[in-house]
């Protein structure tokens, strides 16, 4: 099956700074969601803490359904759970979702949680996208590797030029297109998580100033490799990427390299 992922000017009317996945914000119901999963997420609410629904209700001066609505949200994520005859119980972390976007989000912004959050995702990344590159090397669309190839070009532009906005965006969509090009839908639904590593590096300020140009033209080699058929090539052009980005990170782990070696 081929598809042409929806171009870089496309996307240019939706914010890319927000957490992938992340509903609209600006309503009352996300902004409860958002209050409530951060009171977890950062301690505030500690495990076994029990809420009560009418005191949240009055507390935030709104209406119980409100309350009800953002509870069965937080308990899809594993952050809550309402137990008969007791409440709704502030659960440990360790039955929270961690792949819900939310989640890693709220994770990420936590200074305690962060580096081990970015840790996480960064191994994820490796454990991955290597392989998704090595396999759309040999599935990828030709009018995908086209695509690929000219979203790549347009990264070194907007690296030089010291536009990271633009930038953030042109890397989202190649890195989109390298999981879609690999023919596994399992891959693709992992788009987020990469995602979530490249625009929270960005909200949270730990990106470079100016992008660094071995690895903005790696992108290009990176391309190339997976239009003109080289698996290997692109394997290894990959693991760069994602290596580099773990060194910005300042989390550079020689055991990484190790899975793709």
């Amino acid at each position: 099956m081929s598809k042409v992922i929806k171009s870089l000017s496309n996307r240019e009317q939706s914010s890319t700074l927000d957490p992938p996945g992340t509903p609209p914000g600006g309503s009352l119901q996300r902004t409860i969601i958002e209050r409530f999963g951060r009171s977890v997420i950062s301690g505030q609410w500690e495990a076994g803490t029990v809420l009560n629904m009418d005191d949240l209700a009055l507390e935030h001066g709104v209406s119980r359904s409100v309350i009800r609505e953002a509870v069965g949200v937080l308990t899809n994520y594993g952050l809550l759970e309402s137990r008969k005859r007791r409440g709704t119980i502030v659960l440990e972390s360790s039955a929270w979702n961690a792949f819900a976007p939310d989640v890693i989000a709220w994770r990420l912004d936590d200074p305690q949680q962060r580096d081990e959050q970015f840790r996480s995702l960064v191994e994820l990344r490796m454990a991955i996208e290597p392989v998704a590159a090595y396999l759309a090397a040999y599935r990828i669309d030709p009018e995908q590797g086209k695509q690929l190839i000219s979203v790549a070009e347009k990264m070194i532009e907007l690296g030089a030029s010291g536009r990271l906005d633009r930038f953030l965006e042109a890397d989202l969509l190649f890195h989109q297109i390298l999981l879609q090009g690999s023919n596994n839908d399992l891959f693709l639904t992992l788009n987020m998580f990469i995602e979530e590593i490249l625009a929270g590096r960005h909200r949270l300020g730990r990106m470079p100033f100016r992008t660094d140009p071995g690895a903005t033209d790696q992108h290009l080699v990176l391309a190339k490799a997976i239009a003109h058929g080289d698996p290997l090539a692109a394997r290894a052009a990959c693991t760069y990427i994602v290596e580099q980005a773990a060194e910005e990170l300042n989390l550079a782990d020689p055991t990484l390299r190790a899975l793709h070696n």
